[in-house]
């Protein structure tokens, strides 16, 4: 009978599952020594837990072998990685023999950002574990293994965005589909291809952009649930209303600011005229700009010809807290569309982009 240590290892704890690896990495790091660095395989190690970065960030594991640093991980179960974490905890501990994030395998943390990092899957390590010559360190890795593949979704191409069971975790269920769909993009080589997060919401999101021809311009193309609050509820039975399917935008980006001040609308009107060729199912509520600045440089564009709905996005908040703000038009996929009909739009999309990405700024 296999144990059951769901108890110990809830699926929205990370803590929980960093403290329990931290245990088993003491009492058996050889066995894991391919995946973690061969440094373990012989020396004497000890796992420093919530190591201080700064006041506001601390790293999950931190390695010592033979009274050196030498490994530090970052453990993800369904939270993503912030823009400049990585970094952020490279420079906090530089000279590491290997930097680490473990993720699910079906629910991949993109780390592409940051190339002096290399993810591990979770089914990996507690595989790698299972050999261990320690029992209960195989029992527990055996019984884990149970309990990741009981918890997460099995999604493919068939599935339908909104069908979720009664009870089922919301934040696992979209974190899912949208991890299938990131795996099943094949962009052109220009293109890159990131799963992130959402600033305003933290939910999901399958990104694409491009350098546009302008210097500190890129053309974007994102999807997401755009769920009307904040917060998601924790699972399916607290949904007030059915989830309303994938959006995807498609944005100019103007990056290395601090306001968006200086955003080109002009830019934007210019790009209009491929977006409309391209499709006929923008959403057509009309786009509020919140600052006032951008409010008059929508107006002038509506003014000399852009439709009403050509400006949302995120701007002045957007740019002082990231550095960036982006305005463009969004479309709406139906809830009731099958995953691989997603990837199929969002594997289209690739072509807009590419169009987009060649046109010229207005001259003057």
């Amino acid at each position: 009978m296999t144990l059951d240590i769901s108890h110990i290892v809830p699926f929205d704890n990370e803590n929980q599952w960093s403290d329990l690896l931290a245990v088993m990495i003491e009492a058996d790091a050889g066995c894991v020594a391919a995946l973690l660095g061969p440094e373990v395989r012989t020396g004497v190690v000890i796992v420093n837990r919530e190591k201080v970065v700064n006041p506001h960030d601390r790293v999950d594991l931190l390695i010592e072998v033979n009274g050196c640093w030498r490994i530090l991980i970052e453990v993800k179960i369904l939270s993503g990685l912030g823009r400049t974490q990585l970094s952020r905890y490279r420079e906090a501990f530089p000279g590491m023999a290997h930097y680490l994030v473990i993720s699910p395998a079906r629910l991949p943390v993109d780390i592409s950002v940051d190339p002096d990092w290399r993810s591990v899957t979770w089914e990996a390590l507690l595989g790698a574990f299972c050999s261990s010559s320690q029992p209960w360190v195989a029992e527990t890795a055996q019984a884990w293994l149970t309990h990741l593949d009981n918890v997460m979704p099995k999604v493919d191409a068939r599935t339908v965005w909104n069908d979720l069971a009664e009870g089922e975790n919301l934040r696992l269920a979209m974190k899912a589909r949208m991890s299938w769909i990131f795996g099943e993009l094949r962009p052109p080589a220009q293109i890159s291809l990131t799963l992130t997060q959402s600033s305003a919401g933290g939910s999901p999101v399958v990104k694409m952009s491009q350098s546009a021809a302008e210097p500190d311009y890129d053309i974007v193309v994102e999807a997401e649930e755009r769920w009307p609050v904040y917060e998601w509820p924790k699972t399916v039975t607290a949904l007030p209303a059915a989830l309303l399917g994938p959006s995807i935008k498609v944005c100019l980006v103007q990056t290395h600011v601090d306001t968006s001040a200086g955003f080109d609308w002009n830019y934007l009107l210019k790009l209009w005229p491929a977006m409309e060729a391209a499709r006929s199912d923008w959403v057509t509520a009309s786009a509020r700009p919140k600052a006032k600045h951008d409010k008059a440089a929508w107006e002038l564009m509506v003014a000399c010809g852009g439709p009403k709905f050509l400006g949302i996005g995120f701007g002045d908040a957007q740019a002082k807290k990231a550095r960036d703000c982006m305005f463009g038009a969004r479309f709406q996929l139906s809830p009731n569309h099958a995953l691989g009909d997603v990837a199929k739009t969002m594997q289209e999309m690739t072509s807009l982009l590419q169009t987009l990405a060649a046109i010229s700024p207005p001259s003057g």
